[in-house]
């Protein structure tokens, strides 16, 4: 037999030709043209959550069961005649986020092959509009609670205008007392016009136990009273200033959506630097002003107590002036919008429990 060699080289190269052109068609299609090898999940779906520790992974191929292998995660699964297979998987409760790989192979032809992945969260469910129990929770140290003060100085308004208003008063009580002879001398001193002012103010925090102390400096004190007297105390204006004044409080942060905030006891305040001038009146007359010298109380106490007793006052909402101020200030800071826009989701986090110690407080949310 004679052979053509040229022609047989071109057939030759023809058939690898050929071959080369569609060897990564044949391995789509499968052995002898068969459609792609295909694996599908078919229980639990993506995302699910179970909270038994085991999950049943189910699932179906596209071709008969002779000659392909199942596993998941390398956990091998059976498959029937009709083309299922399953297999229970330990879910690890740590990670939280378990991915189930199931893998198709043909034994035969291991390049032959197709994957189907669902991830499960191992853990509990809650309801759209369910909330998580203490499911946040921060703990904030001592050096951090104090530096927090600045925080609370820019959410806190501070206006003694308000705290203290026009119309306040402050001592309603007998100035000079004449023993068996009765009270000499009273009076009524009153906040009046212009309304009181500050320079300014400056929060600071120390944790305590089941309560955070708030110590506050205030600068540039200014009050205009006016002295409503009777007996031998007589009517006239006084202005108090003082270069700071020290306010320091108890308060006591109970959780709950809003935030309830309690005072401890009651406000202490001192004075540095404080000066009283009368301003109208009779006061500053020489012989008066020897009278109210001799018998009238210390004017600063008198003062540090009528600004104590203003601020220890109750509201109608059992609320002092210093615990209302901290409320608003605690509802103004809000973590959900923050952590939300991360999470892509609507939050709701009332806080559910705040305990305080020495050397800082813990917080959690639901």
């Amino acid at each position: 037999m004679v052979r053509d060699e040229p022609s047989f080289a071109r057939v030759g190269l023809m058939m690898a030709l050929l071959l080369g052109g569609t060897a990564p068609f044949l391995q789509g299609m499968g052995p002898c043209g068969q459609p792609p090898l295909n694996i599908t999940i078919t229980s639990p779906n993506d995302g699910d959550f179970n909270n038994a520790g085991v999950v049943t992974v189910t699932g179906t191929i596209n071709r008969a069961n002779t000659n392909h292998t199942v596993d998941v995660n390398g956990i091998p699964a059976p498959v029937l005649a009709d083309r299922t297979w399953s297999v229970d998987v330990t879910l690890d409760s740590v990670a939280v986020f378990n991915t189930l790989k199931a893998t198709v192979t043909n034994s035969i032809n291991p390049a032959f092959t197709d994957k189907a992945i669902v991830t499960v969260i191992a853990g509990d469910s809650l309801d759209e509009n369910e909330l998580a129990l203490d499911a946040v929770a921060v703990r904030i140290n001592e050096s951090a609670i104090s530096g927090l003060g600045p925080l609370f100085d820019s959410f806190l308004d501070f206006d003694l205008a308000e705290l203290l208003p026009v119309g306040t008063v402050l001592v309603d009580d007998c100035f000079i007392d004449g023993g068996f002879l009765g009270c000499l001398g009273s009076a009524v001193v009153t906040v009046v016009n212009p309304a009181p002012k500050i320079d300014g103010f400056d929060f600071q925090l120390d944790s305590q136990v089941n309560q955070i102390l708030v110590p506050t400096q205030i600068t540039g004190l200014d009050i205009r009273t006016h002295i409503n007297g009777s007996g031998l105390v007589p009517t006239c204006d006084m202005t108090i200033t003082a270069n700071q004044t020290n306010i320091d409080v108890f308060l006591n942060i109970e959780p709950g959506d809003p935030v309830d905030v309690i005072q401890n006891g009651n406000v202490t305040t001192s004075f540095s630097g404080f000066n009283h001038d009368f301003t109208s009146g009779a006061c500053d007359l020489p012989i008066i002003g020897d009278i109210i010298g001799l018998f009238l109380p210390d004017i600063e106490n008198l003062a540090e107590g009528g600004i104590a007793n203003f601020l220890n006052a109750v509201d109608a909402n059992g609320n002092t002036v210093l615990a209302d101020a901290f409320e608003v200030a605690l509802t103004s800071i809000d973590i959900t919008g923050p952590i939300g826009g991360l999470l892509q989701a609507d939050l709701t986090a009332p806080l559910s429990v705040v305990a305080e110690d020495v050397d800082g407080a813990t917080i959690a949310l639901d």
